[in-house]
């Protein structure tokens, strides 16, 4: 029964996550500019999506949403870093933390090839207990890599006072979307070792949906371009 209701919860998170990439998509689209999302905001999302999709196949115990939204998440994110770096590069708008962030896209590919070739070594020599350690700890560092990410857009929003190329729909999305996915793994089995198994994407979750939503906040504040009409814009 609890497994069936963490199966609707995560279907619930990720019918919101299914649409989260979207608006911005749309707005980057129609806008031809996203110059105010930080671009290591983005490089951060991709990789944590992939070493976050990576650490759950290692350490196991999850709900297929769960998973499944890890792998929509890193196309969806790679669409918007590809489409930001071209629209930056069209513009003529590459600012120097764009230029900064180029050594941070290599680090991305180099994780891509790292983080499966190391696993792989892992898998084959240790036990599979220790398998689902490793991946706790790939857990872990996605954890680091979506708040950080967070941080980034804090930091470079707060620094601008800018918010028009970012889509506020997105980020009350993701801050629900968080929510309902940290609700599925409490649900799914209601047990202590089952969280403290999934702690590193329950800690994720939660403590990511907080920051989106000051995201959110300083997107409202900061968005001069129709302040009167803010909460219904893209």
């Amino acid at each position: 029964m609890a497994s069936s209701f963490a199966e609707l919860i995560g279907t619930i998170s990720f019918v919101l996550w299914f649409f989260v990439q979207t608006p911005q998509i749309v707005k980057m689209w129609k806008l031809k500019n996203n110059e105010d999302m930080a671009v290591g905001m983005i490089v951060f999302w991709v990789v944590a999506d992939f070493i976050s999709m990576f650490g759950l196949l290692l350490n196991g115990g999850f709900v297929f949403s769960q998973f499944f939204t890890n792998v929509y998440f890193f196309v969806m994110d790679s669409i918007i870093l590809i489409l930001t770096l071209h629209y930056n590069k069209k513009n003529k708008k590459m600012s120097e933390e764009s230029t900064v962030t180029l050594p941070s896209l290599n680090a991305a590919f180099l994780a891509f090839l790292f983080v499966p070739a190391f696993a792989q070594r892992v898998i084959k020599e240790t036990k599979k207990a220790e398998e689902s350690e490793f991946g706790q700890f790939l857990g872990y560092i996605a954890a680091v890599c979506y708040v950080g990410s967070r941080v980034v857009q804090i930091v470079k929003t707060l620094k601008t006072k800018k918010a028009e190329t970012i889509s506020k729909i997105m980020c009350l999305l993701s801050a629900l979307g968080n929510l309902f996915y940290g609700l599925a793994i409490v649900l799914a089995e209601i047990s202590w070792r089952n969280i403290v198994k999934q702690l590193p994407w329950l800690l994720q979750s939660w403590m990511v949906m907080i920051f989106d939503a000051y995201i959110l906040h300083l997107t409202l504040k900061y968005d001069k371009k129709n302040s009167t009409v803010a909460y219904s814009e893209i």
